[in-house]
């Protein structure tokens, strides 16, 4: 990239849209999945934002400079664990669910929306234990 581009604004009146973004004269833009109500708890919603407020910048640099290091999935190889948030409104339970069967996981069903580590430490920390306690 040539020095005089580096840390200049992009000028918006050359963008081109890319490929599969441009809009068709005459079609309208079909809105996507509507979602009713919250998709977390009111309660789940006060615990990530105090989470994500003490989090953040150390999560963002750990992932940020950490090189790849892996070439396939450990649960291809290794026993693992998964909990299912019965009252997800994220991810759907029939979802994680499939994804769990799928990789023949030690499953257990957690009566909780898709913050269950947060919402249901005891539960996750039992599945945590027993995972540890097999290895």
């Amino acid at each position: 990239m040539p020095s005089s581009v580096v840390g200049r604004a992009p000028d918006h009146r050359r963008a081109r849209p890319t490929a599969g973004t441009a809009r068709r004269p005459g079609r309208r833009r079909e809105p996507g999945p509507r979602v009713e109500g919250p998709v977390l708890s009111a309660q789940e919603s006060r615990l990530l934002a105090l989470v994500a407020a003490g989090r953040t910048t150390a999560v963002q640099g750990a992932l940020s400079t950490a090189p790849p290091t892996t070439s396939a999935a450990a649960w291809q190889h290794k026993p693992s664990w998964y909990a299912v948030s019965k009252k997800d409104r994220t991810i759907d339970p029939g979802l994680e669910r499939f994804m769990a069967g799928r990789m023949h996981t030690h499953t257990t069903e957690v009566d909780a929306g898709h913050l269950s580590p947060v919402s249901h430490p005891a539960d996750i920390a039992r599945l945590i234990l027993s995972a540890a306690r097999s290895c």
